[in-house]
């Protein structure tokens, strides 16, 4: 109970797997977290199964550490209760976060999450899934299986139940999320390059003159 892991790839989104998002606090320290979030689509039963998991077993996590009106102080928001609506409002944007039928689930972690590929490694002869260490194997919107640790937490600022990721299986399908450009499709060659092609390290010649800043 409290560590398990999903069976079926669900999407995710605001991933910071590789290098920790940093958070400047009011006292002016810097916080670093990995975080990922998961959308559970409740329309297809596969995800929807996984979900009714999850809640389950935060729901007893929750009973035992804070007894046995923990549904009451969750429905009654004196407790927070890590799955959310993705229909909700943004009150940044005005917008639905996620949509209709989609509940999220923010996870994070202090420690670098395992991120490991759906495929097995062919160097590797006992055929374990292949290591993940370059980022650009990752993007918002790719589907995973993820390990996961449901557990209370009790701080100044509140009480409830988190979700720590310890783990990720990258699917390599998805759609990418938010805003995305392709140089490739928007511009075109105009031939092979120069032998003397310019060097961006390159020293500017002499005279070149004028501010440093051009």
């Amino acid at each position: 109970m409290g560590r398990l892991t999903t069976q079926v790839p669900v999407k995710t989104t605001f991933g910071h797997i590789f290098e920790p998002k940093r958070t400047a606090e009011k006292d002016g320290t810097v916080r670093e977290k990995y975080q990922i979030t998961l959308l559970f689509d409740t329309s297809d039963p596969q995800q929807e199964e996984e979900l009714k998991r999850l809640k389950a077993d935060a729901f007893q996590v929750g009973v035992e550490a804070f007894g046995e009106h923990f549904e009451t102080m969750v429905q009654q928001k004196s407790i927070r209760w890590p799955f959310r609506d993705g229909g909700e409002i943004n009150p940044n944007t005005g917008q639905p976060r996620f949509g209709q039928g989609i509940v999220f689930v923010n996870c994070s972690s202090h420690t670098q999450p395992d991120v490991v590929s759906r495929y097995f490694d062919p160097q590797d002869p006992q055929k374990k899934p292949r290591k993940i260490t370059d980022a650009s194997e990752y993007w918002w919107g790719q589907y995973a299986k993820v390990n996961v640790t449901l557990k209370e937490y009790k701080r100044p600022d509140g009480k409830g139940i988190a979700c720590y990721v310890n783990g990720l299986q990258l699917w390599h399908e998805g759609e990418k999320l938010g805003n995305t450009f392709d140089a490739q499709s928007e511009f075109n060659a105009e031939g092979e390059a120069p032998p003397a092609e310019y060097n961006p390290g390159a020293e500017h010649p002499a005279g070149g003159g004028g501010s440093s800043l051009l």
